[in-house]
């Protein structure tokens, strides 16, 4: 004899998962996907903005006080995506700064602008995330230049002059990043242009 059960069992949990851990901060604009691994990266951010405030109501009224902050965390991998696209948003300027170089040696400008490593990211991952490390070109003459590491070699040599061998011990030293600071010191700067901007 087989008993069948009259009701569906739900496949959903009738409430919300209750995580003992804090979970990643990462969302997609759109909301629709959320990042719930468990936080390996943590920053603190100031709320609106770092610096002083005056308070305009209640007990504190017409006193100064500090912002508070907020601390906020990501797993390991959108934690380095987030610093990947604080670094990229940071160092292009909306055109192919190369394209007089590279048309000189007949390569055409094709694809979107990126930001494209002095030394790379994947060999030299020490200075992954400094901006002098950058360029703002378009994404055909980010893949020439790997193929063509003389010339591009040659064209950093001409660009940076006598810093070109310090960065280069920098670039061929070890270097672990604290992604947490990365993004926060990004994050400012980023935060400065687009008020400098906005002036």
């Amino acid at each position: 004899m087989t008993i069948q059960r009259k009701t569906r069992i739900s496949r959903k949990r009738a409430k919300p998962r209750a995580y003992k851990t804090p979970r990643c901060d990462f969302a997609t604009p759109t909301g629709r996907h959320l990042c719930r691994k468990p936080q390996k990266v943590t920053w603190s951010e100031a709320l609106p903005k770092p610096g002083e405030i005056r308070f305009l109501t209640g007990p504190l009224a017409g006193q100064v006080g500090t912002v508070v902050s907020e601390v906020r965390g990501m797993c390991a991998s959108h934690a380095k995506a987030e610093s990947a696209r604080l670094w990229s948003l940071l160092v292009r300027t909306g055109r192919c700064d190369l394209a007089d170089w590279h048309r000189s040696l007949g390569v055409k400008c094709g694809g979107p602008i990126c930001g494209c490593h002095g030394f790379g990211k994947g060999a030299y991952p020490s200075v992954r995330y400094e901006l002098w490390n950058g360029f703002s070109g378009c994404s055909g003459i980010n893949a020439w230049t790997e193929d063509h590491t003389l010339e591009w070699d040659d064209y950093l040599r001409a660009t940076w002059g006598p810093l070109y061998e310090e960065r280069r011990q920098l670039a061929l030293a070890v270097r672990k990043y604290d992604l947490g600071e990365v993004i926060a010191t990004l994050s400012t700067q980023l935060s400065d242009v687009k008020q400098k901007e906005a002036a």
